[in-house]
Parts: C-alpha cells; structure tokens; sequence
C-alpha cells in the first residue's frame, strides 16, 4: 500500500529558519545601531555645549583672566539647540532632538562667589610671579596676624565697652613699672585745658578735616562717582548670601579662601589688575581707588579714600597705643595729666579712664603723622620706637599740615602692604562680590553698557531628549525609540 507524503516540508522549515535567524540578526543590528546613535547623541549634546560655552566674553578673559557665556538663558537655550541640530547626519544614525531643557546655570556669581574666586586662582596660577607669591608668604605681615604669640592691646569687651577690669589692669600698669618714674606737678586748670584741647583737636581732624590733613595736595583727590544705576546692578547689591555665608560674617571668620597659598594668589590679582591711591595701574575701572573699594566699599574715590585712610588710622592708633603703653615716660605723663585733671572726682577708675583718653589721643594724632608718610610713599613701622616717634603731647595740640615727621621712612610697610594686611582681615564673601563689581563697572563703561555679572554663565546642566526611528522593525509599526542624557559641562 502507497504511502503518501507532503511535498515542500523542506523549504518550509527552511523558510521558518531563516526568517528566525535573520529576525536575530536583525535584532542585534538595530540594538547595535540604537547604542550607536545613543552614543553619538551624548557626543553631539557635549560637542553642542562646547560650542555654546565657546561664545565667552572675550573682553572679560583678555582683560580679567575669566570665562563667562553673556546670554539671557533663551538666548543660551536656542544657541544650543542650533548647535545640535548642525549635526551630520546619516540614512542609518539618525536621530532628532525632541527637547532641551536647561535644569541649572551656574554663573559667576554663585556659590557665594567662590566660583568667581575659584577661577582667579585658577588663572593666577600660570601668571602670577612666583617670588611675589614667597615674598607675601615670608612677610612679616602674615607672621604678625598669623601667629599665636602676637601680643594684643584690645581695651574694649564684646560690648564694645571698657571694663573695670581693664581700667583695673592699666592701674596695675601704672603702679608697678612707674613706680621709679618721677611724676610731673601739673596744676589741675592746666590739665583739664590739655585734656579738653586733645580731644577737640583730634575729634575735629577726624570729623571734618582728615584728607585735607593726611594729604600735602587734597585737589588731587579724584572726584569720580559710581552712578545710582551702577550701584542697583552690581553683583554685591543683587547677590544674596547663603546662610552659611552670613553666619561665617557674624562669626567673623575673615579665612582667605582655603590656604594660604590661594590668598597670595587673590592677593596678587588683586595688585595686578587693580590699583590704589599709590600706584596708579592706568586701567580703565572708572573709579582710581580700586583696591580700596574692594576693601572698604563707597559710591564715591573720596569716600572710597576716607573710608581707607580711617581704617588705617584705626590700625595705626592701636599700634600706636601699644608703643606708648610700654614707654613709661609717655605713660607716665598721661596719667599725671589726667591725675591733676580729675583726680579730685569721686569716680572709680577715673583717673585711669581719663589717662587712657589721653593716650588714645596721642596715638590717633601719631597715627595721623603716619598716614601723611604713606601717602608720602615712605614706610611706618608696625611697632614704632623713639626713633620712629614724631609727636609730644604739645606736638598734637599744634599738629597741622606743615607737622614734620620724624620718621626716616625707610623700615616698616607701605600704604600698599598696609591694604594687604586689610586683606586678611576682610570677608572673604565682599572680596569677590566687589571686585565682579569693578570688573562689571569697567566691562559696563568701555565696552558693553548691558553687561551684568550676574548673567556670565560658567557651567550648566542639561537634560536632552532624543528619538529615532525604527531602522528594520519599522514594518511592525513600532513607535520610535525615545531617550535622554543629563551632562552637567561648564568652564574648568
């Protein structure tokens, strides 16, 4: 009996087989080729944002040494997305970009202006004179504010007030080292007219009179003026700062970046780009005392300069102070004055109060005699001795502008390095703050008036959204593949 069989069972199984193996193959081109175009679409999202970042302000890097994209965020969102979609394309990598959306843009002015800082001692460390840098490293300004063995003449408590105890210790003073001294009979009127006439004289220079007696020339003085619409836009007025800044300032915690080595880098930026009263950079920052803005702040070059000469004159008092206190003779007759002039009052501590007026007087009018030498670009002492010293009590009372120094000017520090000692002293937070406000003041008069560093862009974090299209699957109907990459790209 025949059997019969089914013809073509062969090329069935044949045919089945193959569209398996080649639906595989298939398979694993198209999951080749969607790693493939998801790997050129993060390439093409870095390479589009280097493009973007490589709009930078080129003025700000010429003359400051800092990178900043100057865009509105539309702006820096269509040059982005411009950029991507210049992108070549092929029939089998082909995608598009269905979204961009900017999550974050970091800008020069963030982070409390550490971004700002960061990239100053960046640049600064390719330009600056390494024997600059260990020379204020050696100085002798760091070893007195640094060191822990720096002898302190604070007569004031947290209240900002003098108390019993240090009246109390200044008697002591008095009674042990001068106990050899020979004090002087100063008639009580006499001394009172002294007492009176010390506090007048110098509350009148202080008050109305300090440029005009610090200077030889007080014509000189620039009259330059930061506009009210300058002053709205500055970085210092617009940036607020974190909480952790804030409690830092409230703390005062005056620590310069985070080593030394990064402050004498900011501090010689600081000298290269801006200049003071003393040296003149010739740049083009409107105002002419920049560093003492950055340091002291004001609208105005003669508050600019009134606020640094008080702040030196403070400085130079206590140091001052400190000399006449360790020489029993200055001593000595302070408080033989303010003996005879109240000693009569039933006041604890009076005479003693009274004496620390005095000498505080005499060294706030020596101070006075210094700040005329540094503008005379001589040096001043931190410490004076005798050699140094130029006025007797008397010498205050007649103290004018035809007062000669006695000081040779040829030890000490300079009007300049005594700014620098300010540097260590100052929030670090307005260090940043006002010098991005000069750098926006000058960028604002000489090349764009917009200009805002507030709107410098210096990194951003983006997410981009892609698709592409089914290259052999797309007979399924299969909707296109859709993907996204986050890259967070900015300025080193």
């Amino acid at each position: 009996m025949a059997t019969n069989k089914s013809n073509g069972s062969i090329s069935i199984y044949l045919a089945l087989s193959l569209t398996l193996v080649l639906s595989l193959l298939l398979t694993i081109i198209e999951s080749c080729r969607l790693n493939i175009i998801k790997t050129t679409a993060v390439g093409t999202s870095y390479m589009a944002l280097d493009s973007t970042f490589g709009h930078f302000a080129t003025q700000l890097l010429d003359s400051y040494g800092v990178f900043g994209t100057f865009k509105t965020e539309e702006d820096f969102t269509a040059l982005l997305n411009s950029y991507i979609r210049k992108t070549n394309k092929s029939n089998i990598i082909d995608f598009s970009l269905n979204n961009t959306t900017v999550k974050n843009l970091y800008k020069l002015t963030d982070n409390d202006g550490l971004i700002f800082a960061s990239q100053v001692v960046h640049y600064q460390k390719y330009h600056a004179s390494f024997e600059y840098i260990e020379n204020l490293i050696d100085s002798d300004t760091l070893d007195i504010f640094k060191s822990n063995n720096t002898t302190s003449y604070n007569f004031l408590d947290d209240n900002n007030s003098i108390s019993n105890d240090q009246l109390s210790s200044i008697s002591d003073i008095n009674n042990s080292s001068d106990a050899n001294q020979e004090h002087s009979d100063i008639p009580n009127n006499e001394a009172e007219e002294i007492k009176q006439n010390l506090s007048d004289k110098i509350s009148f220079i202080m008050r109305e009179a300090l440029i005009k007696t610090c200077l030889d020339d007080p014509e000189k003085v620039s009259n330059a003026t930061i506009s009210q619409d300058s002053l709205n836009v500055f970085p210092s007025t617009l940036c607020n700062l974190s909480e952790e800044a804030k409690k830092a300032i409230e703390n005062k915690d005056t620590s310069i970046l985070t080593s030394l080595i990064d402050f004498s880098l900011y501090a010689s930026y600081l000298k290269e780009h801006f200049s003071t009263f003393t040296t003149d950079l010739d740049n083009s920052v409107p105002i002419k005392y920049q560093l003492e803005y950055i340091l002291f702040g004001g609208e105005t070059d003669e508050q600019i300069l009134s606020s640094s000469i008080i702040n030196i004159v403070a400085l130079r008092t206590s140091m001052n102070l400190a000399h006449i206190l360790s020489d029993s003779s200055k001593r000595t007759l302070a408080y033989d004055i303010a003996n005879a002039a109240v000693g009569a009052l039933p006041i604890p501590f009076i005479v003693e109060l009274t004496q620390l007026l005095i000498m505080s007087s005499w060294a706030n009018a020596e101070a006075i005699i210094d700040m005329r030498d540094l503008f005379k670009e001589k040096k001043v002492p931190l410490l004076k001795d005798d050699s140094t010293w130029t006025l007797s009590l008397q010498g205050v009372l007649d103290l004018n502008k035809t007062t000669t120094s006695s000081n040779p000017g040829d030890t000490g520090f300079t009007y300049d390095e005594y700014l620098y000692i300010y540097l260590l002293t100052t929030s670090n937070f307005h260090l940043y703050y006002r010098t991005m406000d000069l750098i926006q003041l000058d960028l604002c008069h000489n090349v764009n008036p917009d200009f805002l560093m507030v709107s410098c862009y210096t990194a951003a974090d983006v997410k981009f959204d892609f698709s592409a299209s089914p290259l052999f699957t797309n007979i399924f109907g299969l909707l296109p593949y859709s993907f996204d990459t986050t890259l967070l790209y900015g300025y080193d």
